[in-house]
Order: C-alpha cells, then structure tokens, then sequence
C-alpha cells in the first residue's frame, strides 16, 4: 500500500493512499467462492454452481462490501503508520473507478487532525483584582431592590414589615436579621463575580499567550451546542450557529489549552475537596444519606463534580503564578458588570 502525506494546514493533512489489485483480487474471489459454496442455487447442487452465475447476482453486491472493507482498513492503517489523529469524518476524493475495484483502489482523504501544542507559557499574567467592602449603604440599596421585585400591580412598594421580611425566610421577622442575612448574601454574591473575573481574566490571558489553531469540526459542533442552549431559554429568538462562532472557536481553544495544561503539570482534583463539594451539596439541597453515596457510585456524577474542581485547581494554579495587582471598586459595579 503507497501513502503519502500532505500539510495543508496548521491541523488539516491530505492523505493519498493507493491499495494495489494484488490486495483486492483474491478478497473478491474468495468473497465470491465462499457464496459459491455456501448459497443456494436453483438447478445446481452445493458448490457446483458456475462462478460465472455467482458473479452475476452477487458481484455487485461483493464489490461493494470490498470497497468498504478495503477503504476502511487502509485509511485506519495509513493514519496509523503516519502517527495522525483525525478528528471528525474525512472527506473522501476516488481517484479510481470503484466498481471496478478490483483494478485496485486510489484515493485522497482530507481530514483535521488534533493540534500539536508546544510547551505552554504561563508565568506572570498581568491579573487585576477587584476588591471592595459592602457598605450599609449597599444593603440598603439591596433591601430596595427586594422591594422594587415585589411590587404591586399598582406599582407601589410594599411595607417593610415582618410580612414582608418573612416572606424572604427569616423567620424572626425584623429587619436587624434581613440585613444580617442580606449581607452574607452579598458577601457570597461578590467573592462569585470576583473569582469569575479573575478566572476569564485567566483563561484570556493563556490563550493570548498560547495561541494554537484548532479544527473547524469542533467549533461547528460548540457553536451548535451553543446555538440550541440560547434556543432552549429563548425559542423565538432568529439566531444561527455562524452567529456564536466566536464564542465557539475561543471555548474550543481553551478547552485544547486547559487540557495540556492539566497534563504537562499533572494537576488533580485533590478527594477532600470532592467531598465537599458533595457535601456542599448534600447540605443545600438537604439529600438523604443514600443520594449522596449515588455521587461515589455514579462515574458520570463523579466526574463531573471532579472536572468543577479541576478547573479549580487550573485557576489556582494560573494565579499563582501571575501578577496581581488589587484594584479598589463598588459592590454593584463589580456584581452587576458579572
């Protein structure tokens, strides 16, 4: 079999691959025997029926299933003498007459592969942190727009009153325990936006830092995904899979380098900190004892809390090596610009 590689992209290759007569023949004649002495055949006894009657119903149909056979067998095998990892289908150019494939088969096969990404750099990002202290004048602003979501149908705010304050879960009904409960909310709604700042921040910078080219297949695929995620919240909205390429091509891209990045450092998703996690969880959503023991039994669920805490674990690690400079701002301006 003759093989030959073209580059014809960063993550792109053509493939010629030529499979001599020699190698197809005797498969479509042994194919063909085998029919012979196995089918039967009116007006002929078992393995007495002329070849040329066997060809003549079953030749087609033989050819066909060589091809497939063949095609499928030398593409695996050409891919893997030149060390190649194609990522989605090829395309397929015949260069040879396939119903006459016993003349032998040449074919072109263009096909993406992953990208080869060289040793990652990511030492001293330039990181701005925003920090901030919650102010009583913020929860005031908070209380107001708790009232401002519940107002009446005539427009009008409602009371301050126990009622009201209860209506929210606390239970005492004074506005002393709102704000109380107020802030801790705040506190965990800031330190959210703050970290998923720094994280974008992050995962900017390294891509900047790493640029690679990845195969359109895969970012088609994310912009699909993407597409049918804003469809499922907003059914009626005139949106394509072209208009989320962007934002496909870059999740893609960071994806390819977060990977490398877990493998050439030989990060992990430390157990204690699984645990709690599935205990975080067990506690907010008050799980009985079996539900959470399903979380160490189930490999899916198990991974996928493991994945949240190995992009944890990127995070941390990226941070630790980059540049942080602190940068005094507002509570709302930090969370409402999340």
């Amino acid at each position: 079999m003759q093989v030959s590689v073209e580059t014809t992209g960063t993550v792109e290759r053509r493939l010629t691959i030529g499979v001599p007569k020699e190698h197809i023949k005797p498969k479509i004649q042994n194919r063909l025997q085998s029919l012979a002495n196995q089918t039967k055949f009116n007006g002929f006894r078992p393995g007495k029926v002329p070849m040329r009657v066997v060809e003549q119903r079953y030749g087609e149909k033989v050819r066909e299933e060589i091809f497939s056979e063949v095609l499928q067998s030398s593409f695996s095998e050409a891919i893997t003498q030149e060390k190649l990892y194609p990522v989605g289908d090829p395309n397929f150019d015949f260069q040879s007459d396939i119903k006459k494939i016993e003349d032998g088969l040449s074919y072109v096969a263009v096909f993406e592969i992953y990208p080869d990404i060289p040793p990652l750099k990511v030492d001293s990002f330039a990181i701005e942190k925003q920090v901030t202290e919650i102010t009583e004048a913020d929860v005031d602003s908070m209380l107001d727009r708790l009232r401002e979501q519940r107002k009446t149908s005539e427009d009008e705010l409602p009371e301050m009153d126990a009622d009201f304050i209860k209506s929210f879960g606390v239970e005492d009904g004074t506005v002393e325990t709102l704000r109380i409960e107020a802030r801790k909310n705040m506190e965990s709604e800031l330190k959210y936006a703050v970290d998923a700042e720094v994280k974008n921040q992050l995962l900017d910078a390294l891509l900047e830092t790493n640029p690679i080219d990845v195969p359109n297949v895969l970012v088609q695929q994310e912009a699909k995904y993407l597409l049918e995620g804003k469809l499922k919240n907003t059914p009626d909205l005139e949106v394509t899979a072209d208009m989320f390429k962007d934002e496909a091509t870059k999740k893609v891209k960071i994806g390819f380098l977060v990977r490398e990045l877990i493998k050439e450092y030989k990060l992990e998703a430390p157990s204690d900190k699984v645990q709690k996690i599935i205990n975080n969880l067990a506690v907010a959503y008050n799980m009985p004892e079996e539900t959470v023991k399903q979380y160490y039994s189930d490999k899916q669920r198990l991974q996928e809390i493991e994945s949240l805490v190995l992009e944890d674990e990127v995070v941390a690690f990226l941070l630790d090596k980059s540049n942080v400079t602190e940068k005094t701002s507002e509570f709302y301006k930090i969370i409402d610009n999340k």
